[in-house]
């Protein structure tokens, strides 16, 4: 019969004690259903085959292989804790009687394995419940342009459309439970990296349109987020790929999103099909602008807002050229926050309808921000 048992990859250990044992039964739950009395042996659910054990009053240690507990799986941590802490004192107690003894010393170690094995898994089911309550879609909102939304041509200002990200993106992200309380609480937060945006048109004042985002795909240290607006009609009036950098809010260093967040599902549908490149630099400067930052720019993370940088960078041009254009695409590449102490340059090159800007540091040339857009003549 030991050598039966030995075909078995699986390992099993018995004892010769008593069913009624209080000390035994404390710490060893009885994995009755595998017993097989007339038989004097265990079943193994799987396969059918019984395994013989000796003496007359015997049973199976619950630390056996997982497929001769029909379904049962230890994975509590307080049991295990309780079963290593009194494991000496119980080897006075149970004489452990191995049906076969393995070749391998490895197999030696299996049980133990499987305990760990089944730890490691208890500790990540957090991790898996949440992951299960983050099923992705698109998060929407409505919105309407009011007065004090618009610009001198009676449609939504074009630095407004960062803060709507925000909000949309802080919104969405607290419902997925990944929101700034959370990354508060365990000393971590999402920064914006870069921005890449499609106009097609500005909603009028009065206008609705329907906002929706999403996260389309992961990086090791930074999530990518999609935007788009549409109009009461269901057409495009501006779209969005976005890069956001997951920062521990001591170091400001990036961390890996994998296991500082709860893991959520992304939605891989690209709005723009971007690996968010960095804005060349000028060549040239053919305007300079300079001035201080202003406490009203100031977020509560202490540094300027990134809302900031590209209306910095479109007031840099000549009042002709702003009235004559807008926006069709914009590149933004955030490097470095600016502090309110913070003295700004914003130096640009016009290249037709292409402009460049770099936003620095005027004392020591810092680059906080490297901002492209591309323009288009009013009416057209």
């Amino acid at each position: 019969m030991q050598r039966q048992a030995r075909k078995h990859s699986v390992i099993f250990f018995f004892a010769q004690i008593r069913q009624n044992d209080i000390r035994t039964q404390r710490f060893y739950p009885l994995v009755t259903q595998t017993f097989d009395r007339r038989q004097r042996g265990v079943r193994n659910v799987q396969s059918g085959r019984v395994h013989p054990v000796f003496g007359k009053q015997q049973t199976v240690f619950p630390f056996a292989a997982p497929d001769i507990q029909n379904g049962m799986e230890i994975s509590d941590f307080h049991y295990f804790k309780r079963f290593f802490g009194k494991f000496r004192r119980l080897r006075r107690v149970l004489p452990h009687r191995p049906v076969f003894v393995p070749k391998r010393l490895i197999f030696h170690f299996s049980p133990l394995l499987f305990c760990l094995l089944s730890l490691i898994k208890t500790a990540f089911c957090p991790l898996n419940k949440e992951k299960r309550s983050c099923s992705m879609e698109k998060f929407t909102l409505f919105h309407t342009v009011k007065i004090h939304e618009c610009d001198a041509n009676g449609v939504l200002r074009f630095d407004l459309i960062f803060d709507l990200f925000q909000d949309l993106a802080d919104t969405h992200a607290a419902k997925m439970g990944l929101g700034y309380e959370y990354g508060i609480k365990h000393g971590i937060g999402w920064v914006g990296a870069n921005y890449a945006v499609k106009i097609e048109r500005m909603p009028a004042l009065n206008e609705s349109f329907t906002l929706a985002t999403w996260p389309s795909a992961k990086t090791l240290v930074t999530g990518i987020r999609e935007f788009s607006a549409v109009d009461e009609q269901g057409k495009p009036l501006f779209y969005a790929s976005s890069q956001w950098a997951l920062i521990n809010l001591v170091t400001k260093r990036p961390v890996k999103v994998e296991g500082n967040v709860p893991a959520y599902d992304t939605l891989p549908e690209r709005m723009i099909e971007t690996a968010f490149a960095n804005p060349a630099l000028p060549e040239r400067t053919d305007f300079s602008t300079a001035f201080p930052v202003r406490w009203s720019e100031i977020d509560l993370n202490k540094h300027v807002n990134n809302t900031n940088y590209p209306l910095w960078a479109s007031e840099a041009l000549p009042h002709d050229f702003r009235a004559a254009h807008t926006i069709a695409e914009a590149d933004i590449a955030f490097k470095k926050p600016a502090a309110f102490t913070d003295d700004i340059i914003v130096e640009t090159e016009i290249d037709g309808l292409e402009t460049k800007h770099v936003i620095k540091r005027a004392s020591d040339g810092t680059v906080f921000a490297r901002v492209r857009f591309l323009w288009v003549q009013c009416g057209k």
